[in-house]
């Protein structure tokens, strides 16, 4: 009897997620730094999985705050772009995430980046770089003690949060990473994939173009391009050897973004930028006419601006909350989203979750 009881037990828990946020380290995980005592073995589980109840938000760990265990692991500067990761023995095939932060002691989260669909990536394997996320730091999120915090929702109506201390440092500062001691190791005894995104990515995706200010080898300091109605400055060419040139490391502004209520980024596992060729023959010295041909997924919107106390509340649900998202044939569309929305691969369709969700 005690031998088919032990058998159920480790099959519903080997059907519950098996995720959780790796960086920035979150509370009471094994790879927190600041850990001091026994890790918590259910941080990758989801709320009230296995005969428990998981008091919410953050797992009821916000009472670490102001001790050393609740010291903080990273550093960011607002407006900055960061990397987050999640790993795991099971993504689901998917599902929706949120990130935000709370500025008053976990009082309220407020959202910072909305992943519908394809989050956890659902091709890409249960951590390494196919986990790895990028979000924007609200540029007028106050400098001080924050918490950052990751929520998954997958088809199963299985909700997951955790939770991590960290400081925001101002836009114009130096402090922009993550502590060494934060970067040591991961739940699973190897090194977090994911560090704070690098300066060369010049806070934009790369994109390309023809004309004037793009020779190769040469930086677009002196004008700008209409490149598929976006103004890009800061072009960088250079040969391929092929016969055709590319450039990379372009800032493009684009005015679309009043029509959207947000900010669209493609879904893209491994955050590379495709690269788009043209004749060698199209680049001189000489101002030509023409645009390039950007495909419209790889740019992303300029997002429209919302500020950090407006932004809407991180969403909370399958905890018997009395708000339930999809199950099994749909990923959840955050009903508020937030200004800054990355979208999936559309696999599965998107449904809004049903029921009082406070949002």
């Amino acid at each position: 009897m005690f031998a088919i009881t032990l058998a159920t037990l480790t099959a519903a828990v080997a059907v519950q997620a098996h995720m959780q946020l790796v960086y920035p380290p979150p509370f009471n995980a094994s790879n927190n730094p600041h850990l001091d005592g026994a890790p918590d073995p259910f941080l990758q589980y989801p709320a009230n999985c296995c005969g428990r109840s998981t008091p919410m938000p953050c797992r009821g760990y916000l009472d670490l705050l102001g001790t050393p265990a609740g010291a903080s692991v990273a550093t960011w500067a607002a407006g900055s772009k960061q990397n987050w990761n999640i790993s795991g023995i099971g993504n689901h095939y998917g599902g929706s995430c949120q990130v935000g932060f709370s500025t008053d002691g976990g009082k309220s989260f407020k959202v910072a980046t909305s992943y519908e669909g394809n989050c956890p990536h659902r091709s890409a394997g249960n951590g390494g770089e196919g986990q790895n996320f990028e979000l924007t730091v609200p540029a007028d999120i106050p400098a001080g003690d924050a918490v950052f915090a990751w929520t998954w929702v997958n088809r199963e109506q299985e909700f997951n949060m955790n939770c991590a201390a960290i400081t925001i440092s101002n836009p114009d500062s130096d402090s922009n990473s993550a502590s060494d001691s934060a970067l040591a190791s991961s739940p699973t005894d190897s090194a977090p994939t994911s560090t704070p995104s690098d300066s060369s990515e010049m806070g934009s995706e790369d994109s390309h173009c023809e004309g004037f200010g793009c020779e190769a080898g040469s930086v677009n300091t002196s004008g700008s391009l209409n490149m598929d109605g976006c103004t890009c400055t800061g072009c960088i060419s250079a040969a391929d050897g092929d016969g055709t040139m590319a450039l990379t490391g372009c800032t493009c502004h684009c005015p679309e973004a009043p029509v959207a209520a947000r900010s669209i980024t493609p879904p893209n596992q491994h955050h590379r930028h495709s690269h788009v060729h043209f004749p060698a023959s199209t680049f001189g010295r000489k101002k030509r006419s023409g645009t390039a041909q950007l495909r419209k997924k790889e740019v992303k919107r300029v997002p429209v601006k919302v500020a950090f106390t407006d932004r809407p509340e991180m969403l909370i649900a399958d905890t018997n909350n009395g708000c339930e998202t999809p199950k099994t044939n749909a990923e959840l569309k955050y009903p508020n989203p937030g200004p800054d929305v990355v979208e999936g691969d559309g696999e599965y369709p998107l449904e809004e979750p049903t029921g009082d969700c406070g949002q």
